[in-house]
């Protein structure tokens, strides 16, 4: 799915960093701690979402170690049926298994219906940032979700 490229302006840069952090991903890939969800169609892939349990900034200090949630993406022809909400269920269910762990994500301000997404799911923004490294200038945000209850 490219759908960054065509709908926000990110081009070849910031399509080589997501990919390396997919290899940095699969190469300590483990089961229990990790993993990956995904839709497809008759014409392929339509929506991810990931739990990277073991991202270089799982944990700090003396707290249990986070869960990153990455590439939550619903392609355009898909949107509108709940597929994002079906995958972050799935995702935070693997969070909030024994042990469950605080977990966190990063999107970029202006993607409204995701930033509605994460916060009906107990994320709440901790900090912002502005990045050009992809081509454009963006405020990237922080979302960060205590331990379940």
């Amino acid at each position: 799915m490219s759908v960054y490229p065509h709908e926000h302006g990110l081009g070849g840069r910031f399509e080589a960093d997501q990919l390396a952090d997919l290899g940095d991903f699969a190469a300590r890939y483990t089961p229990g701690r990790d993993e990956v969800f995904s839709v497809r169609d008759e014409h392929g892939l339509i929506a991810s979402a990931a739990v990277d349990g073991g991202s270089p900034d799982s944990a700090a200090n003396d707290e249990p170690a986070h869960a990153r949630l990455r590439w939550v993406l619903v392609a355009p022809r898909a949107r509108g049926r709940g597929l994002g909400a079906q995958l972050m269920a799935e995702a935070l269910a693997v969070v909030d298994a024994p042990p469950a762990r605080p977990a966190w994500l990063t999107t970029f301000d202006g993607l409204q219906t995701a930033r509605r997404l994460y916060e009906r799911r107990g994320f709440v923004m901790s900090h912002s940032w502005s990045d050009e490294r992809w081509g454009r200038a963006l405020t990237i945000q922080r979302f960060d979700r205590p331990i379940a209850r």
